[in-house]
Parts: structure tokens; sequence; C-alpha cells
């Protein structure tokens, strides 16, 4: 369902709620700056604090203003198998075109319960389903046979790991039989291809989204070589936005570009001063960088900013 590169969107947010028209901006520069796909109210999307409400909003601006150009896809996030269900059905209903659920976290189901949660989830829309493992937020990992019961499921359409570990994509694959795999994150785009990936679900490309599609449009082809040299200057923007839990720094960036609200919602908190200069340094750098880097390459678009910024 997803290749390339799907962008996990911020969830811009006003005095009333979600910022709709900003979150329609965001949606329409993704989709002008070539994006392959858009997850709705992932982490990224700070779904724990979203209500049903607030996350139909979202979903449905994105749904209208995508108008079918790309996937939208809408996470659910919920350790109640229950809830998840509803969750999915409401995104079923305002339009998604899949969803991307997360592994149950916090109260630590066995590989049976999370078979079980899933096979729910399989069955209450008739949207392709994207299993989501996420063992740094959930402190949980597929096993080999469940990743391969989950597979044999027609409508799990693809497994989606964040660790950042080339190995355990090259694990989900040897399991996953058909369904393809994708990285959460990106940043080590060759490696994930080599083991197996068919793209990522990306937080950086909220704010660089054409150079996020060039690097997995560069592996895809299989010049490795071009992908990593794109990508390595990208990746040290990425640790420093990393030093911050998403999406404030990503909200921070956008707010002066993309007239987005930089709120966040509690339990996080707005950016440090000195951290925001230290992340506005670091996009200095990467831009010098990638600029200097289109010019090496003799890039048709050299002199296009490589972002928004």
């Amino acid at each position: 369902m997803l290749t390339g590169t799907t962008t996990a969107l911020v969830t811009p947010f006003g005095p009333d709620g979600v910022d709709v028209p900003a979150l329609r901006r965001l949606t329409r520069w993704q989709l002008d700056e070539g994006i392959d796909g858009l997850l709705v109210g992932s982490w990224v999307g700070e779904a724990p604090t979203l209500t049903p409400t607030e996350r139909r909003t979202a979903i449905r601006a994105v749904v209208d203003e995508t108008g079918g150009r790309v996937p939208v896809v809408a996470a659910v996030v919920a350790n109640a198998t229950s809830k998840a269900v509803a969750l999915a059905r409401d995104a079923a209903a305002e339009g998604a075109d899949g969803l991307l659920v997360c592994v149950p976290f916090y109260n630590k189901p066995t590989q049976a319960g999370i078979v079980a949660h899933f096979e729910e989830l399989f069955s209450a829309t008739p949207l392709p389903v994207l299993v989501s493992v996420e063992p740094d937020r959930t402190a949980l990992d597929l096993s080999d046979e469940t990743v391969a019961r989950l597979a044999r499921n027609p409508t799990c359409a693809a497994f989606v790991h964040s660790s950042g570990d080339p190995s355990d994509i090259r694990r989900i694959v040897r399991s996953a039989g058909r369904v393809p795999v994708l990285a959460f994150q990106g940043g080590r785009s060759v490696e994930n291809r080599l083991a197996g990936a068919v793209g990522s679900i990306s937080v950086v490309a909220n704010i660089a989204p054409r150079l996020r599609c060039e690097v997995e449009r560069l592996c895809e082809c299989g010049e490795f070589a071009a992908a990593s040299a794109g990508e390595a200057p990208l990746n040290s923007l990425l640790e420093v936005l990393g030093s911050e839990p998403d999406p404030a720094a990503l909200k921070s960036l956008l707010s002066k570009r993309m007239q987005v609200d930089p709120a966040v919602r509690l339990p996080l908190c707005p950016l440090d001063p000195a951290i925001a200069d230290r992340i506005e340094r670091a996009l200095r750098k990467w831009r010098a960088a990638e600029k200097q880097r289109r010019e090496a390459s003799s890039c048709n678009d050299a002199d296009s900013d490589p972002a928004i910024f």
C-alpha cells in the first residue's frame, strides 16, 4: 500500500482544537513536494492528546485536501482493543485509505494477545492495516511466529518497524512473506533498503519531504552512493531534532515558515530557547551542506531551496 516516503504529519493546534487551515497548508505543501503518502494522528501528531472529535477532524481535513493524490493512513494508537476498533471505524468513516495500528502499549500483552488484538482490527473495517512495531514506545516486539501469523491475514498490508536497526527489518522481512516492510523514521535508508524495506514513514519529512523522497527514490533505483550522500547531512539535522520529544522541534521550525503554532500539549513542553537556537543552527548547517551537495552533483534543482526553509 505504501512505498517511498510517507510523512508522519504533525497536528497543528489552535485555540479551539485542531488548526484545520494550517493542517491543510501543510498537506498541500507535502503534496507539492512530491510526498508518496501521509500518516495522520501518530505519536508525531500527538495522538494520545487528541480527542476523538479532533482526530476525526484531522483525518477529514487531510483526506479532503489530498483528494486521492496519495494514500492517507490514519494511526490507531490505543492499548484497549475495543477503543482501537472504535478509532479504526472512525478513520474509515472519514475516508482514510488505511490504518497504522500500534502494538498495545503499557499493559504488555503476550504474543497471543497481540495476535488477538490485530485480528480484531483486521475484521473491524475493510481498510488495509499496517502493523506498527515500536519497541521503544511499547516495550514489545513481535516474535517471528507472530509476524508470520499476522502476515497470513489478507488485510495485513505492511509491517512498520521503528528500531532503526536494519537487522530488525531483515528479521521481519524473513517472516512476513508477501507482506512488505517499512522503516519508521528513516535515517538509514540504504541499509534498510538492502535489508528488504520498501520505504519509510518519516518524521523529518515534515520539514524536508522532497529530499526524503529523493533519497528513497535513489534507493529504489539502486543508486545507493547518491542516496547516502543525500541522507548524510539530513541525518545530522535529525540527530539534533531528536534531542527533544517529537514534535516540539518540528513545530518550532514550522512555526517560522508555515504559520503553524508551535504549541504542543502536556506532558510535552515547548522548546527551551537555547535548544531552539541549537536546532536553528543545525538547520542552517544542513541547508548549506545540501546546497553544496546539489552543486557538486550538478543537480538540475541546485538553485532551488531543499525545503521551505
